[in-house]
């Protein structure tokens, strides 16, 4: 018995272009800012839920994006001390999937 998947991707060019090391940060800030404040509000929808909850999953995410942005903001920092603009691209891909 085999199960058959189709999938169907779409994406969406977010960013793609040269910028600033001040506008670079704004957007890397924004981003990553938004992704942790989704987490921070799931963590609470879950523990409003179940004050036991660990909320593991959420806890672990918001630190490992914490740790990204805190590098990616290293990087722009050099860019910015050595006069260098930052390519940056970021792209949304949805794919779905029958299983």
């Amino acid at each position: 018995m085999s199960i058959e998947t189709k999938t169907l991707v779409n994406s969406l060019k977010l960013v793609d272009g040269t910028f600033s090391p001040v506008h670079t940060h704004d957007l890397i800030k924004s981003f990553i800012n938004t992704k942790i404040n989704y987490h921070k509000l799931n963590r609470l929808i879950i523990q409003e839920g179940n004050h036991n909850s660990e909320t593991v999953f959420d806890n672990e995410r918001i630190k490992e994006l914490e740790i990204e942005k805190a590098n990616l903001m290293e990087a722009v920092d050099y860019a910015k001390a050595n006069g260098k603009k930052i390519k940056l691209k970021a792209i949304i891909n949805l794919e779905f999937t029958d299983k």
